[in-house]
C-alpha cells in the first residue's frame, strides 16, 4: 500500500505549481490564496473551519467561486474556479482527509475531493495524480 502522506505531499506540491500564483481579489475570502495557504500547512491538516466551508460549497452548490464575502456568500465579481484551482481544491480536501482528526470531517473532506475531482477535466495533467492519491486514501479509510 502506498504511503498516503507522501502521495498527498507530492500532490499538494504539484497542485500548487499547476495552479500558479493566485490573483489577488479585493474580497475578504480570495479562494485561490486561501487554498495556497491551506496547502502550505501540510503536514498539518487544513484549518477545520476552512475545510468545512469549502466542502459545504462543493456539497451544496457543486461549485466553488474565486471570491466570497466574509460570510461565504459569493461576490458579484467572482467567477467559477478553473480546472487548476479545482485541482488545488481537490488536493487540499485530500490533505484534510489524510490528516489525523475527526473521522466525520475526514470523510466530508474526501467527499469534497471527489466532487472537485469530478470537475477537473480528465485530460488535465494533474488528473492522474489526483486519482492516484484519492485511490490510496480510500484504501486507508475503508
Amino acid at each position: 500500500m502506498p504511503d498516503v502522506r507522501a502521495v498527498v505531499e507530492r500532490l499538494l506540491v504539484e497542485a500548487r505549481r499547476v495552479a500558479g500564483e493566485p490573483p489577488r481579489h479585493a474580497a475578504p475570502i480570495d479562494v485561490l490564496a486561501l487554498l495556497h495557504e491551506q496547502a502550505a500547512r501540510w503536514p498539518a491538516a487544513p484549518d477545520a473551519g476552512v475545510l468545512h466551508a469549502l466542502c459545504r460549497r462543493l456539497g451544496v452548490a457543486k461549485q466553488v467561486w474565486t471570491a466570497y464575502d466574509a460570510r461565504w456568500t459569493r461576490r458579484p465579481d467572482a467567477t467559477p474556479l478553473r480546472a487548476e484551482g479545482l485541482a488545488l481544491l481537490a488536493a487540499v480536501c485530500l490533505a484534510g482527509a489524510a490528516a489525523e482528526g475527526e473521522r466525520g470531517l475526514r470523510l466530508k473532506a474526501l467527499n469534497g475531493a471527489l466532487i472537485a475531482l469530478d470537475r477537473v477535466p480528465p485530460d488535465a495533467a494533474i488528473a492522474v495524480a489526483l486519482g492516484e492519491a484519492t485511490g490510496a486514501l480510500v484504501e486507508t479509510l475503508a
